[in-house]
């Protein structure tokens, strides 16, 4: 909301707020009231920041559509780039098939409610040779720490494919990244958005790294790793990342074949270049 009061934005999108359970209804508002995220406070702030910008701005909000290719697309000379695309691939437990646009198949029931985290908006970045897959805080394994085939990992990764950039699904926290998902991706460089010092969990950094999932090199990136989680993993932190603090940039050259990853001070508002890597090539 912050962001959307310094920076104008024209059109707004979310998961929305009736899938699968209507967030707005007198039911589910009473009985999350006490959660510890305090979900029912957050959300009518936020419902009050687009009623606000609706009628000072002209905010335009719309729900993302799963399997869409069409929702978010170049708004300038599209006909010059027709080899770049960004995908909905999921939507609150939506998911597309991979086949028909706008063809998804749906993980819950109207009125089921997982929470938040299986709802979160997936989305693939092409443009020609290169891909790029973020997850929103999607999770694959169970409570007992075993890859779930019936989570939305487990069914939102034959639909992406390999790629050559992914972000590390939920931080890269202890319920993420499964085997069967790092497997099926298995991208040359994973971004890690960190806040906790539970990114990631030791499980999770071996299966990322490990390669008999999947061969060749990967390097890591993340945002802002806390000194309490290298202290605990300890050499293996620094072995597995090229960066471990600042802004991620990932550069993408035209017609799509290769790109670079660059580190951006995040302690200057004028945010200078201190990391360079690659050129790596799109596969």
């Amino acid at each position: 909301m912050e962001v959307g009061d310094k920076i104008p934005i024209r059109t707004l999108l979310d998961r929305g707020f009736s899938f699968p359970i209507d967030l707005k209804s007198e039911e589910f508002q009473k009985n999350a009231a006490q959660d510890e995220y305090h979900i029912v406070q957050t959300l009518q702030e936020y419902w009050k920041f687009i009623a606000y910008h609706q009628r000072q701005t002209g905010l335009k909000h719309a729900t993302l559509l799963p399997g869409s290719s069409q929702q978010i697309a170049l708004q300038y000379a599209p006909d010059l780039f027709p080899d770049f695309q960004v995908r909905n691939i999921a939507v609150n437990g939506q998911i597309w098939t991979g086949f028909a646009e706008n063809d998804y198949f749906s993980l819950f029931k109207a009125g089921q409610y997982p929470g938040e985290n299986p709802l979160s908006a997936c989305l693939k970045i092409s443009f020609g040779e290169f891909d790029y897959f973020t997850g929103g805080d999607i999770s694959g394994l169970n409570a007992w720490g075993e890859g779930d085939m019936n989570s939305m990992e487990a069914n939102v990764a034959p639909v992406v494919g390999a790629v050559d950039v992914a972000t590390l699904n939920h931080h890269g926290n202890r319920d993420a990244q499964s085997a069967f998902f790092v497997r099926t991706l298995r991208p040359r460089v994973w971004v890690q958005q960190v806040w906790s010092s539970d990114h990631p969990g030791e499980e999770v950094l071996r299966r990322i790294t490990s390669k008999a999932l999947y061969p060749g090199e990967r390097d890591i990136f993340a945002t802002d790793m806390l000194e309490a989680n290298e202290q605990v993993i300890g050499e293996k932190i620094g072995a597995a990342y090229q960066s471990r603090h600042g802004h991620i940039l990932v550069r993408v050259y035209e017609p799509g074949n290769y790109y670079k990853v660059f580190i951006l001070n995040d302690q200057s508002e004028k945010r200078e270049i201190i990391a360079e890597f690659g050129p790596y090539e799109s596969r």
